[in-house]
């Protein structure tokens, strides 16, 4: 069995201040969608009003949100730092 062993060093493949940047942008997105359903669940009007189906999607959309956004900042968090 040949094995061939090799590093890679990824500041050299990736530009990362523009992953940084890109990053902070899509968490920056996402925080914005978690505040506006996070403002949509919070209306006892919409709970109660809208049709369970929309109320259940809007919920779920929001735990979605929530679970991409803790992975990015994750992410952000282990990147190198500058």
């Amino acid at each position: 069995a040949n094995l061939a062993q090799f590093s890679l060093l990824l500041d050299e493949v990736i530009d990362l201040d523009s992953e940084r940047d890109r990053l902070n942008r899509q968490i920056g997105r996402l925080q914005k969608d978690k505040a506006q359903l996070s403002q949509k669940l919070a209306n006892v009007n919409f709970v109660q009003k809208a049709p369970d189906n929309v109320v259940d999607s809007t919920r779920r959309r929001h735990l979605e949100i929530k679970t991409r956004l803790k992975r990015l900042q994750d992410m952000l968090h282990e990147f190198p730092k500058p």
